[in-house]
């Protein structure tokens, strides 16, 4: 009964602005531009939305916002999830790099056996 209470105050509030604002237009000039048709019009739409979607709402608004914090939280955790696996993946190509350069560059045949394992592994973990 309270949020019906609140919706018709609001629905009210807004019809009796549309009863004080209307005046102040002149209908003739308003007959005569289209522009004024098209704020009338989105005066009313916006009002007619608001409280159509007070009447409507299926939850509190406390509980809405605390819902979108939830959800919005769950997605920049994600987010940084994929960062940090792609940084990591990023990280082990580049380590993969430097051991091949190091096993093309090694002195001994059991120093380039050792990058280019070190490599391969980089390339498994990637």
């Amino acid at each position: 009964m309270k949020k019906f209470k609140s919706s018709l105050t609001i629905f009210l509030f807004s019809e009796l602005m549309l009863y004080v604002l209307l005046p102040k237009f002149n209908l003739k000039t308003i007959n005569s531009m289209k522009t004024g048709k098209v704020l009338i019009g989105i005066v009313t739409g916006a009002l007619a939305g608001a409280a159509a979607g007070i009447l409507l709402a299926p939850k509190k608004g406390a509980d809405t916002r605390k819902e979108i914090a939830s959800t919005s939280n769950d997605y920049v955790k994600g987010a940084k999830g994929k960062l940090d696996g792609v940084k990591n993946s990023i990280e082990h190509k580049l380590e993969a790099l430097k051991a091949r350069k190091d096993a093309a560059i090694a002195d001994s045949k059991g120093e380039e056996i050792g990058y280019k394992a070190k490599a391969e592994l980089h390339n498994a973990a990637s």
